[in-house]
């Protein structure tokens, strides 16, 4: 690289004088052409003087590539010669942003060894691939949060498939005891096992004594295809403090168990798979009893419906939800053949306070008569949403009759979002107009 020769060969004098429009055409040849995973040689090259450190965080946007470290299993190399940079920086009185944001990969701090194992019988070598904690790994990671580098209000954990074995759980152990007095700050936990293997019973409890020292800090929980296991869950009951929670590919039961313990949830967002052998009417009815101040509600099944099979939910047990939080804001449901109209008359006389509501693919919903009626063939009830703004009925077969009621009580309605055009007479009525892409009504 003739850029970094010409860097290390530049009289110091000459390196201050240069023009910004050459010292950026060199700045910028260090990030093309850099031979590591991340562009370290321009956070080198930034260290030379006042100028070159100047332009190379206008290059760099303020070194934002360096995010990059922890969205992927990061190298040896490039940790160890980042945390040498930062600490000559430091040393030189330069700050850098700090990440607010950090995902720690534990498959980074392990090394692959081989070995070759010799068969007695076939007088024949086979490779054999074992992981080993790397104690120079894991030891660079925690220089990184020592520096102040990382100081994430966002922590995120990738629980990929890592050894079982009493060393490697005592050496991980220790090292999430020395991360924890850098995330005094972690308001968001994410724990995601990757690629939903499910393998990695034995890591969570290490992260358990992590989890309690940020309990009275921590507000948002997302669990991603995660085993939580007693030990998890004995530490999540005690995070008294959660408002939101993402749950996707999470058994129901778990949850249920754990909802009294955050009283002041939210905002709630789970999702499963269509058919899922969970059943997710007690956790629905759970929510109904346990968070009535719920204020969002997100229901996400993660394959196209087909049909409605007897492990999905009930509609019955969702009517049940929205008619004991009725501090619901917005309401969202994808793909669920098993939505029944039985809900949306619940709804239409407990949502007085919502603001969104968004059913889509939810193919089994039509809007009919009964919607406006108490009981289902009672005297006539209208739609009590005053403060609705969004209605979103993408691949859901709702009647035009049912929009047109919505449109007349929903006074603040800005926005419906729907196929087709049987309801385009009406909607123009009202002052609506199609927007150019012909899939969303705008008032206005």
């Amino acid at each position: 690289m003739a850029s970094n020769s010409l860097i290390k060969n530049m009289p110091p004098n000459l390196a201050q004088q240069l023009p910004t429009e050459i010292l950026n055409e060199i700045l910028v040849k260090l990030i093309r052409g850099g031979v590591t995973h991340l562009p370290l040689d321009l956070l080198a090259a930034s260290l030379a003087c006042t100028s070159w450190n100047l332009v190379a965080r206008d290059i760099s946007r303020d070194f934002a590539f360096l995010l990059n470290l922890f969205r992927r299993p990061a190298d040896l190399e490039d940790v160890t010669r980042l945390v040498a940079l930062l600490t000559e920086s430091r040393s030189l009185g330069l700050k850098l942003v700090a990440n607010e944001s950090v995902t720690l990969h534990l498959k980074t701090l392990f090394i692959s060894l081989e070995e070759n194992d010799s068969d007695s019988e076939s007088s024949s070598l086979e490779e054999v691939f074992f992981e080993q904690y790397s104690e120079a790994m894991g030891s660079a990671v925690i220089s990184l949060f020592a520096l102040g580098f990382a100081a994430p209000r966002l922590l995120r954990i990738m629980c990929e498939d890592v050894p079982n074995s009493s060393d490697t759980n005592h050496s991980m152990s220790l090292f999430f005891s020395r991360i924890r007095p850098h995330c005094a700050y972690v308001e968001i936990l994410h724990l995601k096992e990757n690629f939903g293997q499910r393998s990695t019973y034995h890591v969570t409890p290490l992260i358990a004594p992590l989890i309690t020292s940020l309990s009275p800090k921590l507000t948002t929980l997302k669990l991603d295809s995660i085993d939580l296991g007693n030990d998890l869950k004995t530490v999540l009951s005690h995070c008294s403090c959660i408002k939101n929670l993402d749950a996707i590919e999470i058994d129901p039961e778990e949850i249920v168990a754990l909802l009294p313990s955050w009283p002041s949830l939210t905002s709630f967002n789970f999702a499963m798979n269509t058919g899922s052998s969970h059943s997710l009417d007690p956790l629905l009815i759970e929510l109904g009893l346990t968070v009535p101040g719920l204020q969002h509600l997100t229901l996400r099944f993660l394959s196209d419906p087909i049909s409605w099979s007897p492990s999905d939910p009930s509609s019955a047990a969702l009517a049940f939800c929205v008619a004991h939080c009725t501090e619901l804001q917005s309401l969202n449901i994808t793909n669920a053949a098993w939505l029944a109209d039985l809900f949306l008359r619940v709804l239409a006389r407990h949502g007085r306070r919502l603001h969104t509501l968004r059913l889509q693919s939810c193919t089994n919903i039509v809007g009919g008569d009964s919607v406006f009626r108490r009981g289902g063939a009672g005297s006539p009830q209208e739609v009590r949403w005053p403060e609705l703004e969004e209605l979103v009925l993408t691949g859901s077969p709702v009647r035009s009759g049912f929009v047109e009621k919505v449109v007349k009580a929903c006074p603040k309605l800005f926005i419906v979002r729907m196929l087709g055009h049987a309801c385009t007479e009406k909607l123009e009525e009202f002052g609506f107009r199609l927007d150019e892409r012909g899939e969303t009504w705008i008032r206005g």
